[in-house]
């Protein structure tokens, strides 16, 4: 039995259209840096499952993306220093609505 615990896992999708090689080895090596970077710097995205719901509905409005304002995390970093690999609990998220122009 593993004592580790794997928590959340989050799925990075490929694009829907993969013109060339090129572009789809660029997105590879992207993900693959931005979860080294969330890994090693311990980033916490977590947020509220009421504010992605809220983020969604207002999503689906004409000019959501120019008019609407959703809810973001206000800071990535939780409690302990940047670079610790130390597991740290989740903190409770501090969130804000912002839009395009902020």
């Amino acid at each position: 039995k593993s004592d580790s615990h794997i928590g959340w896992r989050t799925e990075f999708r490929s694009m829907e259209v993969q013109l060339t090689d090129f572009e789809n080895a660029a997105f590879t090596v992207f993900v693959v840096l931005v979860s080294r970077v969330i890994l090693y710097f311990n980033l916490n995205f977590y947020m509220p499952i009421s504010c992605v719901d809220c983020n969604m509905r207002r999503a689906a409005e004409r000019d959501a993306v120019t008019q609407g304002k959703f809810c973001f995390r206000q800071s990535p970093i939780s409690g302990a220093s940047s670079g610790s690999h130390a597991r740290r609990p989740p903190s409770s998220p501090t969130k804000r609505e912002a839009d395009l122009a902020e």
